[in-house]
């Protein structure tokens, strides 16, 4: 896989043109890539139904943190 990026950046640095015949660069107009020279692609890898999902092992974590901290105070005495 990591070759494959390499041969792709390769060619896309390179030589423009052949890039573009491959269909390794996508193909705009001079007036598209002076209006907006990045090309961002967006994936969402993992799409979470309900957002804070993620957020369980966050707050597990600092909940064990406060706990440890609250135990230590009470039971140094």
């Amino acid at each position: 896989m990591i070759a494959e990026v390499v041969v792709r950046l390769r060619l896309c640095l390179g030589d423009r043109e052949r890039a573009l015949q491959r269909g390794l660069l996508p193909h705009f107009s001079r007036e598209q890539e002076q209006d907006n020279p990045v090309h961002v692609d967006r994936h969402n890898l993992h799409p979470a139904g309900v957002y804070g999902r993620g957020f369980a092992p966050f707050f597990f974590g600092i909940a064990l943190w406060v706990f440890g901290l609250f135990a230590y105070l009470l039971l140094r005495a």
